[in-house]
């Protein structure tokens, strides 16, 4: 239901993919890789969507890049909100491709909402919680675009109980 609510209240039809990404605009991030990839991505295919998600000291250098692609029909921006939850709901695959990264807990978030992930292989390995995350050298695009295109819409399930199992339950965090 939240899906079917963040898709709708962002104009966002079943065949669109949706790629997000949660993260402050910092160099770390890797912004520019992924405006570069996703913009390769759709001169393959239009039905993509890239959810940024963060605000930060390079947002202007971000926003200026997409526009120099002209590719700002596909990307959807926010920032400053309390809901990132409900907008992974609305995605259907999580990309980091930081350029180094401790545990991200977003993307642990992104696992629990049983999202696809793919990372950069500079994200530490302990963030592989389920077999759906995939780690990717920063040094090829190409591989990352052919692992987005791979992805697909899916039917998404509670991944609660796997993630508790591994240790991932707020009331055990200290």
């Amino acid at each position: 239901k939240k899906r079917e609510d963040m898709r709708k209240k962002n104009n966002l039809n079943e065949t669109t993919v949706v790629i997000g990404h949660v993260w402050r605009f910092f160099k770390q991030k890797n912004h520019e890789f992924l405006i570069d990839i996703f913009n390769e991505i759709l001169k393959k295919s239009d039905k993509y969507k890239l959810l940024l998600i963060g605000s930060g000291p390079l947002e202007e250098k971000i926003r200026e890049k997409i526009k120099t692609y002209g590719i700002e029909k596909n990307i959807i921006m926010k920032k400053n909100i309390t809901n990132v939850n409900e907008y992974m709901h609305a995605s259907d695959l999580f990309v980091l491709p930081s350029l180094y990264e401790g545990l991200p807990v977003v993307g642990v978030e992104a696992q629990c909402a049983d999202l696809p992930c793919i990372f950069s292989n500079e994200v530490t390995e302990e963030a592989k919680i389920l077999e759906t995350t995939n780690f990717l050298s920063i040094d090829n695009k190409e591989i990352w675009i052919e692992e987005i295109l791979k992805q697909k819409n899916k039917e998404r399930k509670s991944r609660i109980s796997e993630m508790i199992e591994k240790g991932y339950k707020i009331e055990e965090a200290t």
